[in-house]
């Protein structure tokens, strides 16, 4: 059957949050997913997440996006960030779920959202991300300069900070241009 994908607040209202093109990539995935904002309905899913994903403390941020099953519920991923400064704090998948476009689809939806933020309230548009040496990998490293990040170190971890060409795209172009490097 064809994967359906409403983007959902925590009080069941449509969001527009994300772009059509973060709404059109969930749509196709072969998962049945939808991407919503954290909320009560979603927290004991998120902590399950951080407990398989990571070993260090999850900072709470004020922008959380968890990406969810349409079939069970389940939550599958999540990307906690924060707009002001374009930081993106923590961003995780369940290992079971890991290498199928899930951590790309959540950078592209929490950066589209930084950056029209940034650009509608005036402020320069950057991100950031850190990844602590424990967490750092080829395969991250990859991940995050294929998304627009510079910097970091794929054995040591570090500071990545995003491109100024990703940055001038702003939301919807950076977006899309994250998308399409999962499929080119």
């Amino acid at each position: 059957s064809k994967a359906t994908v409403s983007v959902l607040n925590c009080w069941g209202s449509v969001m527009s949050r994300w772009s059509q093109a973060v709404h059109h990539h969930a749509a196709r995935h072969p998962l049945g997913i939808r991407l919503c904002d954290s909320s009560p309905q979603t927290a004991d899913g998120e902590r399950r997440v951080w407990e398989e994903s990571v070993s260090w403390g999850v900072n709470p941020m004020p922008c959380r996006v968890v990406v969810v099953s349409e079939m069970t519920g389940e939550v599958l991923a999540a990307s906690y960030y924060e707009t002001e400064r374009g930081f993106l704090s923590a961003l995780a998948v369940r290992p079971a779920y890991r290498g199928r476009g899930l951590g790309r689809l959540l950078i592209a939806g929490s950066l589209g959202h930084m950056l029209r933020t940034q650009a509608a309230q005036g402020r320069p548009c950057q991100s950031s991300l850190h990844v602590l040496g424990c967490d750092a990998s080829a395969k991250h490293h990859g991940l995050y300069t294929s998304c627009g990040y510079h910097g970091g170190d794929e054995k040591r971890g570090g500071t990545y900070h995003l491109s100024h060409d990703f940055a001038r795209l702003l939301g919807d172009g950076v977006e899309q241009r994250i998308l399409h490097a999962a499929t080119s």
